[in-house]
């Protein structure tokens, strides 16, 4: 499931497409990609959550939420080589129960941030 954030406070050049999630490169070189996740989450241990930056459909780092009974926010960022027109977007991955499966309802905080 790609993560669409719903407000883009920054668009410089228009790569980002709020309506597939997607960055889309205009020009080839070296970027700069972080995303930070701030989700509440409960005590169960056995609770995790695996987000995925993306290169053109291929995972290129990724963040792991584990379970914790306050608010958390990890952060992970990544360098690529990028040509024109690849697609970098933000995706769930793996997730070990329905907590974090009913992302899109819940009180849920995406930061998607790159450059050139």
């Amino acid at each position: 499931m790609v993560i669409k954030l719903d407000h883009v406070i920054f668009n410089k050049g228009g790569g980002y497409s709020g309506t597939s999630g997607d960055f889309t490169t205009l020009v080839t070189g070296t970027y700069y990609f972080i995303v930070t996740l701030s989700i509440p989450t409960q005590s169960n241990a056995r609770d995790y959550l695996r987000v995925h930056i993306m290169k053109s459909g291929v995972e290129a780092s990724y963040l792991y939420v584990g379970a914790h009974s306050v608010w958390v926010k990890p952060s992970e960022n990544t360098l690529l080589e990028l040509q024109r027109g690849d697609r970098v977007y933000v995706s769930v991955g793996k997730t070990s129960s329905s907590e974090f499966s009913l992302i899109p309802g819940r009180d849920f905080h995406c930061h998607f941030t790159g450059f050139y």
